[in-house]
């Protein structure tokens, strides 16, 4: 390997090193901001984090944003099948890192009204 190429190589991993935690940051900054607007929305009537409830409301285009932990499942519901819905019924979908939403089980929704 060319020097030139090694100096690359070094550059972007060092760059890569630089950025992550920034990004880390973001990304933690805004999964908070989201949880703090779904309890917001519990207070006007547009917050769920039941499932059941969360499934009625996505199979009526109601939700707006779905808040997920990654490695979220459910015995009872088809997790892909909801994230499908909310797609295509032109919602959002926020995977969260595991036990942001810890009090609302795993999951939350944001309607749209």
């Amino acid at each position: 390997m060319s020097s030139m190429a090694t100096t690359r190589k070094k550059n972007a991993s060092e760059l890569a090193d630089l950025v992550f935690p920034v990004f880390m940051e973001h990304l933690n900054l805004t999964h908070n901001k989201l949880v703090e607007e779904f309890e917001e929305s519990i207070g006007y009537g547009k917050g769920l984090d039941d499932v059941r409830e969360i499934w009625q409301a996505v199979k009526d285009a109601r939700c707006r944003k779905l808040l997920v932990e990654k490695d979220y499942a459910n015995t009872d519901y088809d997790v892909d099948e909801i994230l499908e819905m909310v797609l295509e019924n032109k919602g959002e979908i926020h995977i969260m890192e595991e036990g942001i939403l810890h009090a609302h089980d795993g999951m939350a929704a944001i309607l749209r009204y």
